[in-house]
């Protein structure tokens, strides 16, 4: 994606000629300079761990942030989609509470079930 020359002439040395690309909000992508990106992971710092929302809304924006140099034409290449990663993700979320809840939950019911006839 070429990054257009009035752009990159504004940004600050800081930033490396470097930007940082994560999942936006509404299935869109956020293109940040690296150092408005720091500053944004300060902001993400200060925000209270123990709020389940905020927690998802920190892990959910860093899962998907990633570097991207510019390269000698000014451009940047957007990483592709790994199905393998969504597929990886769901298994890591469902197996354990289904592990923790599902079985332990459809043993009751089938406890519960028999106990009726």
């Amino acid at each position: 994606m070429p990054v257009p020359a009035k752009m990159r002439r504004a940004l600050s040395p800081a930033a490396k000629e470097t930007f940082v690309a994560t999942r936006g909000l509404e299935r869109c992508v956020f293109l940040y300079p690296l150092d408005a990106w720091e500053a944004i992971e300060e902001e993400m710092g200060r925000l209270n761990q123990f709020d389940p929302e905020a927690r998802g809304f920190v892990r959910t924006i860093n899962m998907w942030a990633e570097e991207l140099a510019l390269d000698g034409q000014g451009r940047i290449a957007l990483p592709k989609a790994n199905p393998g990663y969504y597929l990886t993700l769901s298994l890591g979320i469902t197996f354990p509470f289904n592990l923790a809840f599902g079985i332990p939950l459809l043993q009751k019911t089938a406890i519960l079930f028999h106990s009726w006839l």
